[in-house]
């Protein structure tokens, strides 16, 4: 069985057509990228929360850039 068509603790991202670590690891994506994608896809808690996650995510990738 491939460890793609598994998860532990849910089936969130099974129900997508392309499982995201699937997607970030073919595309070469790194975490803090990674992790801005998983925010905006995420079904768990507070929409505008995991919005506020990935915008800090990004303001860092700005800030270290400069």
């Amino acid at each position: 069985m491939s460890y793609f068509k598994k998860q532990v603790g849910g089936k969130h991202y099974l129900n997508f057509k392309i499982q995201p670590m699937d997607f970030f690891i073919k595309n070469k994506i790194g975490k803090a990228e990674g992790d801005i994608i998983q925010y905006i896809l995420r079904n768990k808690g507070s929409r505008k929360e995991n919005l506020q996650k990935a915008k800090h995510i990004i303001e860092m990738l700005i800030e270290s850039d400069a």
